[in-house]
């Protein structure tokens, strides 16, 4: 047991199996097995930096692409099979070993696969580097396409948003909202 501003924490030994219970009411709603992956202040910190980069370098592209899209639905059909596409080639459902070369090397182009590096990096036992790209977490590499990508995109995203905001007018803005609000109400 670890103590927390008075509060008592279990401590799980890492690949132990645990059941969390749901509860409703003082009923019991579900209760699902979970591996614990690791219980390591540490290593779960190492979270923390590639998460925030990686988080600042996906909605920055998300804003950009989102600002060129004419409305909201025509967005969700343009942007789902590509954004789908990028997340299964870059080693978040299955290693990424196992893909051919060349879509190893497309994957790597963006900040999915980093993204998805960093967290299995802080997420998972060393041992499980061995099933990545060149059987390391490539830390100093996440690190640096990350924060290019956000780069990149936090100086390409305000003249974008600039633009998009002197197409459209506040009075069309407003016509629009209240159109959805009428819509929904």
């Amino acid at each position: 047991m670890v103590r927390l501003n008075g509060a008592v924490l279990p401590v799980f030994e890492p690949g132990s199996v645990i059941v969390v219970e749901e509860r409703w009411r003082g009923r019991l709603w579900s209760a699902e097995p979970h591996r614990v992956i690791s219980s390591d202040p540490a290593r779960l910190l190492t979270e923390v930096p590639a998460g925030t980069v990686g988080l600042v370098a996906t909605i920055t592209w998300g804003t950009i692409v989102g600002s060129l899209l004419e409305s909201p639905t025509a967005g969700v059909g343009m942007t789902f099979i590509p954004i789908s596409l990028l997340v299964g080639i870059s080693g978040i459902f299955y290693p990424i070993t196992a893909l051919p070369g060349w879509v190893q090397g497309l994957a790597q182009v963006f900040p999915v696969y980093w993204l998805g590096l960093g967290m299995r990096s802080a997420l998972l036992p060393d041992t499980a580097a061995a099933i990545e790209i060149a059987g390391s977490w490539r830390s100093m590499e996440t690190a640096g396409v990350l924060g290019l990508w956000a780069l990149v995109g936090l100086v390409i995203a305000p003249p974008v948003l600039r633009r998009m905001a002197r197409r459209e007018s506040g009075s069309v803005m407003e016509a629009r909202k209240q159109q959805a609000l009428r819509r929904y109400t």
